[in-house]
């Protein structure tokens, strides 16, 4: 699972897109950190306290263990371990990867 800034992040951006409409018409609000970043440390100041608060229940990794379920979801990610032995890099592509 991804760590608590990656989750941090993903709150913010989506937080930006919010952003873009509330005034009820879209306004492209751009996404930088100069922008989000205060929003960014207070969430993650705010996403670390709670979970150290209720460890015991185990909250925090509940709730980002579904929001990353549903991101999987609706990206229609295939969870079949054959899919995912299906992708093989060879060197060739790690070279030209390198050279991007």
């Amino acid at each position: 699972m991804c760590n608590t800034s990656v989750h941090t992040f993903i709150l913010s951006s989506a937080f930006a897109c919010l952003d873009e409409w509330q005034t009820g018409e879209h306004v492209d609000v751009p996404f930088t950190a100069a922008a989000y970043k205060l929003k960014f440390t207070t969430h993650l100041k705010q996403l670390i306290m709670f979970d150290d608060k209720t460890k015991e229940s185990d909250i925090v990794p509940r709730i980002l263990e579904h929001m990353l379920k549903m991101a999987r979801q609706h990206a229609k990610v295939v969870d079949a371990p054959e899919a995912a032995e299906a992708i093989q890099f060879t060197e060739d592509d790690v070279e030209v990867a390198k050279k991007e």
